[in-house]
């Protein structure tokens, strides 16, 4: 009845046609509510496993970081027969500050245990022209600051440096005693690393043993 008492009663406004009558498309006021909670509801349950999933990749990532500069470290002073140290640094061009900063990685030529960026460092004459150089930087890696990072041994004793010697051990490490690198991320999760004094590095599973193998 109402299709037929609509048919053809359309007014006209401006050259643009209006239907009077008849059923309109779209959503009830109720039916809007009902969505806007639902994705209300889904975007409260989303948004914590995002920031976790980006909490842990970020601290993933930080981890591989120090792993790498470790085995860069060693190899490096095997390669080269000078040793080579690790060292916190505020400012990634000298050693000192929190290890949580930044890692600033060189060989350390005059075996003093200090960066030398001068150049008459001696020990350091890589291309053999009778001068001697600044040592080498060998790498600078910067923490993100979301991410907690400490540096300690078994006795809760937090070394300055870590040197590894030419011959790939880490002197700065007394007998077996690993050396163990933990990383915080803002969810308060840990992750660990385990250096030995021998050079080698292991990762700890989180889940599992926690057994380093030195």
């Amino acid at each position: 009845m109402c299709d037929k008492c609509c048919a053809g009663r359309h007014t006209h406004r401006h050259g643009i046609r209006y239907r009077r009558c008849g059923p309109w498309g779209g959503f009830t006021l109720v039916e809007m509510t009902l969505a806007v909670t639902i994705a209300g509801i889904l975007l409260g349950l989303g948004v914590p496993a995002f920031n976790l999933f980006i909490a842990r990749t970020s601290q993933s990532r930080a981890l591989e970081d120090v792993y790498t500069a470790m085995s860069i470290a060693r190899n490096t002073a095997m390669v080269t027969g000078t040793p080579v140290v690790l060292c916190p640094s505020a400012d990634g061009t000298a050693c000192g500050g929190d290890w949580d900063e930044n890692w600033l990685a060189f060989r350390d030529c005059n075996d003093d245990g200090a960066y030398d960026s001068s150049a008459t460092t001696p020990g350091c004459d890589d291309d053999n022209d009778g001068t001697t150089e600044p040592e080498p930087r060998i790498s600078n890696i910067p923490f993100p600051i979301d991410l907690t990072l400490s540096v300690e041994d078994a006795s809760n004793n937090v070394p300055s440096i870590l040197r590894f010697s030419p011959t790939g051990r880490v002197t700065s490490i007394a007998g077996n005693d690993p050396l163990t690198v933990t990383i915080t991320n803002r969810e308060a999760e840990n992750r660990e690393l385990d250096l030995c004094s021998n050079g080698r590095t292991y990762f700890i599973d989180p889940h599992g043993s926690t057994t380093t193998g030195c």
